[in-house]
């Protein structure tokens, strides 16, 4: 099923909701599905876990801006719980949770890859995607400037060579040369107190 961005803005933000007096019965407005209560989301300063995200913290929405979380609310659920996985992890939620996602076409990969660029994407219940349908992560649109990144890499006990790393790293143009190479053309060979960031050159 899919729903249009009108119907997703009334499910982000239920509007023209009054209450009655002794209703015979009643409905909730909105997208009242769940995530279970361990799982990461992003907010504005690094990831928690969804149980622990209080009022006025800011997560991270789909137009891949942070809004502000207005409430929080919890149900009673039992029933099936999908894992959906991909290569930046899992997420475990109920099947009628909305995800905005591709889904590919029937066929060869080849083909499906042909015919990416002509899909549309939409939001989809968990249970309507099947593997190799492609799940969409917003581009974070907001600026964060830092000049400085706390970090704690403690040092072996029994290390008595190497330096100490300091907690607090200066953000700056070199640091961010270094990061680009590292990703383009670096890897790491990890060991206790022996830890190496080497580079491919060629010659």
């Amino acid at each position: 099923m899919m729903y249009s961005k009108k119907v997703i803005k009334h499910f982000q933000n239920p509007a023209n909701m009054g209450k009655m007096i002794n209703p015979d019965g009643a409905g909730e407005v909105g997208n009242p599905v769940c995530l279970l209560p361990k799982q990461n989301i992003h907010i504005s300063n690094g990831i928690r876990e969804i149980d622990k995200i209080t009022v006025a913290e800011r997560v991270l929405s789909s137009n891949g801006r942070y809004s502000k979380v207005n409430k929080t609310t919890k149900r009673d659920y039992s029933g099936k719980i999908l894992a959906i996985k991909n290569k930046l992890g899992k997420i475990c939620l109920t099947p009628d949770h909305l995800i905005l996602s591709i889904k590919l076409l029937p066929g060869y990969k080849y083909l499906r890859t042909k015919n990416k660029k002509q899909l549309v994407p939409a939001w989809h219940h968990a249970e309507e995607l099947k593997k190799g349908d492609i799940i969409l992560y917003p581009v974070l649109k907001e600026k964060n400037n830092l000049n400085y990144k706390t970090i704690s890499i403690p040092k072996s006990k029994w290390d008595f060579r190497s330096k100490e790393i300091p907690n607090k790293i200066l953000i700056n143009s070199d640091l961010l040369r270094l990061f680009g190479y590292f990703l383009s053309e670096g890897y790491v060979q990890d060991r206790p107190s022996r830890t190496f960031i080497s580079f491919y050159v060629k010659y």
